[in-house]
């Protein structure tokens, strides 16, 4: 109870100081997007001095729907699909005051009020690890990867932890699929267009200052003028570590081992992408897990993303334990392709 309370009011509080003081961040993600959805692909990689569009030309297969609304609805209806995809990937997995606390996290708002696609895509990373396609599961990882591949780079090493092939497979497919698609589209310069605008966009991270809320270690070291490189390489073996120790566990445990091992092999990130671990980060919360709080919370650069690894070492041997029946039906499963 007392984590729950302290959570709670923790996200109250964040919830108001944004409110009154940081309103400025009122669709500024999504304005770009938005921008992007409405101009010509030619300009979606120029240099600007600030919001920039970092994201790989598959993203623009997604926001090109946004062109069809103005931007108040399509900011609404953006959110509002957000939220449901939460709620619907969530609820099977979390009580009804791990749900709530869920929705009120501090990284979620932060997401939502930006309009950022995090909170979308964590919810597609937990519904991957829960449905029983193999096809749909390996899809939807591709998607994410074709959006925000530093949230998903761990998958294809938790999968081939647990055997699944075909998950595997059909993410390959689905992926090059995409990236074909978008060559065809909007030509292979676009590409190389994004692959130019990399160094601009990093040299705007650390001219405007946004790696004050970074939170992976290569990114936090560059933050504190240390050579990233030590920190990449250690972030990545922590990260398949906990991505093969979590390979067993439930679809709230493997998709948070997934973002968090992601995450933390990752050359950037920002805290906004907190918002793919909430729904875990609230499960454990809701059992009483005070230090869980401190990732919850999503504040201090790469302490959320430590506290998760170490939630998800302390209750991965304790959640795989299944009986007999539901192992040999999981590895039938696992073992068609639907």
């Amino acid at each position: 109870m007392a984590s729950i309370c302290i959570a709670s009011l923790s996200a109250i509080v964040f919830i108001v100081f944004v409110g009154i003081w940081h309103i400025d961040l009122f669709m500024m993600d999504f304005g770009v997007y938005w921008r992007v959805a409405n101009g010509p692909i030619s300009s979606a990689y120029e240099h600007r001095a600030s919001l920039n569009f970092p994201y790989p030309p598959t993203m623009l297969l997604w926001i090109s729907p946004l062109s069809l609304l103005s931007k108040g609805p399509a900011y609404a209806l953006w959110i509002v699909a957000s939220v449901a995809a939460l709620v619907a990937a969530s609820r099977r997995h979390l009580d009804r005051s791990a749900l709530t606390l869920t929705l009120i996290a501090p990284p979620v708002v932060y997401c939502l009020l930006t309009g950022q696609v995090s909170v979308a895509l964590g919810a597609l990373i937990l519904w991957s690890c829960s449905v029983n396609s193999r096809i749909a599961a390996g899809s939807a990882l591709a998607i994410a990867a074709s959006v925000k591949p530093q949230l998903v780079l761990m998958a294809p090493l938790l999968l081939a932890a647990r055997k699944d092939h075909s998950a595997i497979i059909w993410g390959g497919i689905v992926l090059i699929s995409l990236v074909l698609l978008t060559v065809a589209m909007f030509g292979i310069e676009t590409w190389a267009a994004w692959l130019g605008s990399l160094d601009h966009f990093r040299s705007i991270v650390v001219r405007n200052g946004v790696l004050n809320v970074t939170i992976t270690p290569a990114s936090v070291a560059v933050l504190w003028h240390l050579p990233p490189v030590p920190f990449l390489i250690l972030g990545a073996t922590l990260g398949a570590w906990i991505a093969i120790y979590c390979c067993d566990g439930d679809p709230l445990i493997r998709s948070a081992a997934i973002v968090t091992g992601s995450l933390l092999a990752s050359p950037y990130a920002v805290i906004y992408d907190l918002a793919a671990l909430v729904p875990f980060l609230a499960w454990a919360v809701a059992r009483g897990k005070i230090v869980a709080v401190i990732g919850y919370l999503g504040g201090l650069n790469i302490i959320p993303l430590l506290v998760t690894a170490f939630e998800l070492a302390q209750v991965a041997p304790a959640k795989i334990e299944t009986d007999p029946q539901e192992e040999a039906s999981a590895s039938r499963e696992s073992s068609v392709i639907d």
